[in-house]
């Protein structure tokens, strides 16, 4: 009737929100065009749309989706999903017609073009909001118990080139979490991490909740209402641990966004940093609260939150927590606790962890043996390269700090016990060759002696001749440029 009067009234042509809002207004109620709960009608506006000429976007899909489900019609959902994907399918088609005869065009007049032609297509057969489309789809099937096509249909989106979003991760926790498919949120938890989908306030507060309930209850088998499985004591704590553990790991996401601003901004992340701390160490404290023991993983996501702000103070805390637990720390709890000193930009504490780890003993004062990996050592590089980089007006103190990364790297170089860290593996880390390279190449730039700057110059030339560097893409960061002020220095011998 709306679309009528439009029509006769105001001659108004209806467009995409047009169809959109009328769509969304089906089957709330019965009318003389469709019954309560019946979304044909809403079939009928889309069919209308493409009778008219006017292109369906992926919120007209999303509100056919969510008619369907509220009409209790998943088939109708999907099927709805299925005319979204059949249009992207004729439009990329359609494209790739024009491109290709674009491109015998362009042949003809011997004009360049583009060979990532499919990419050209991908990027220009988009259909705005489509995520909502998927997005509702999978909440139709959550709301009708059909979890495995949920979990089918978050796969399909992503390999289909659709990148989920907080809502849609979201949505399908919940429901994954209602039938107690735990895995499940830790797989998607994972997929989060991966793709920096920092999940909402909710759905926080729904894994809490689900980890706590979880805890609770050990040693209980019989349905616990908000699961629909029996819960096993060793099964279901783990499950509780890992859960806490993947979403203390998913909130150090925000590290990586906030280490990427700019210096200028530093004062304006820090309130959001030490906001974050807080959310680490609450779920951390949460989890001991429902009865959880935490594991040396949970610790170590811990040591990680504690690099955001380079509290050197709160790590001493955290490794005497480990060790009042009896755990034992890995290699990359002690990596961990190296980062934090190199954010802190402090090479003492730097150096003073790495003692402290080479003689650790345990709760019961038993020795335990740490065999440091190259990523540890480029930890320890770290804290005395950006302690160094702030003495920029003090040549003397730079000199120190970087002879003694150079120190330690002609140690390893003659399988020095002092470091315990592998020539080998040394030489295939790219990340520790490059920070040492930087060290270098700092060094001979503050270096007055000519004889000492060719010795300098000597190591840098024997690392960037190691074959770790031969397949790599050409870098533009500072080992990057590190790289082409060796290779200048080569050119210089020869002339």
């Amino acid at each position: 009737a709306a679309k009528k009067q439009l029509d006769a009234e105001h001659n108004i042509r209806p467009d995409p929100r047009t169809y959109t809002t009328l769509i969304s207004t089906v089957g709330r109620r019965a009318s003389n065009a469709s019954g309560k709960n019946d979304p044909t009608l809403a079939f009928h506006f889309l069919q209308e749309m493409n009778d008219r000429g006017i292109r369906p976007n992926g919120m007209t899909y999303s509100a056919l989706i969510d008619v369907c489900a509220r009409c209790s019609r998943t088939d109708l959902a999907l099927k709805g999903l299925r005319a979204m994907w059949r249009q992207k399918k004729l439009e990329k088609r359609a494209f790739q017609q024009l491109q290709n005869k674009n491109a015998a065009t362009a042949a003809a007049s011997s004009t360049s073009t583009s060979s990532n032609s499919q990419q050209i297509i991908d990027n220009n057969v988009v259909l705005l909001n489509e995520v909502g489309a998927w997005t509702a789809a999978i909440n139709a099937m959550g709301k009708a118990g059909r979890i495995e096509t949920a979990i089918r249909l978050f796969t399909s989106m992503y390999r289909t080139g659709v990148m989920p979003n907080t809502i849609t991760c979201g949505c399908l926790a919940d429901f994954l979490l209602k039938h107690g498919k735990i895995q499940e949120v830790l797989q998607l938890l994972a997929f989060m991490k991966k793709h920096r989908i920092e999940p909402s306030e909710v759905m926080y507060t729904s894994l809490m909740t689900s980890a706590g309930q979880l805890l609770n209850s050990q040693n209980k088998h019989h349905n616990y209402g908000y699961f629909d499985f029996e819960i096993t004591e060793t099964g279901d704590s783990r499950s509780a641990i890992q859960m806490y553990t993947a979403l203390m790991k998913t909130l150090m996401e925000r590290k990586t966004r906030s280490n990427n601003k700019q210096q200028s901004r530093w004062d304006e992340g820090r309130d959001s940093r030490a906001e974050l701390i807080m959310k680490v160490f609450l779920v951390f404290q949460e989890m001991k609260t429902a009865g959880a023991v935490p594991d040396i993983a949970s610790y170590n996501v811990l040591l990680r939150a504690c690099s955001v702000g380079g509290d050197i103070d709160r790590v001493m805390d955290v490794l005497q927590r480990i060790k009042a637990d009896g755990l034992v720390p890995s290699d990359a709890t002690w990596k961990e606790a190296l980062k934090v000193a190199a954010m802190a930009q402090k090479s003492d504490s730097a150096e003073q962890l790495w003692a402290y780890a080479m003689t650790y003993r345990g709760r019961d004062k038993v020795l335990i043996p740490w065999k440091p990996s190259v990523d540890s050592f480029a930890a320890l590089i770290l804290a005395y390269l950006r302690e160094a980089s702030t003495y920029q007006n003090d040549r003397e103190k730079q000199l120190v700090l970087y002879k003694k990364v150079i120190t330690m790297y002609k140690d390893t170089l003659t399988t020095s016990e002092k470091r315990k860290v592998d020539k080998a593996d040394l030489q295939r880390s790219p990340r520790a060759l490059g920070l040492i390279l930087q060290a270098l190449v700092a060094f001979e730039n503050l270096e007055r002696l000519q004889k000492h700057r060719m010795i300098l110059r000597k190591l840098a030339l024997d690392i960037i001749d190691l074959r770790v560097w031969k397949n790599q893409e050409p870098r533009h960061d500072r080992t990057g440029r590190c790289i082409e002020i060796a290779k200048g220095w080569r050119a210089d011998q020869k002339m």
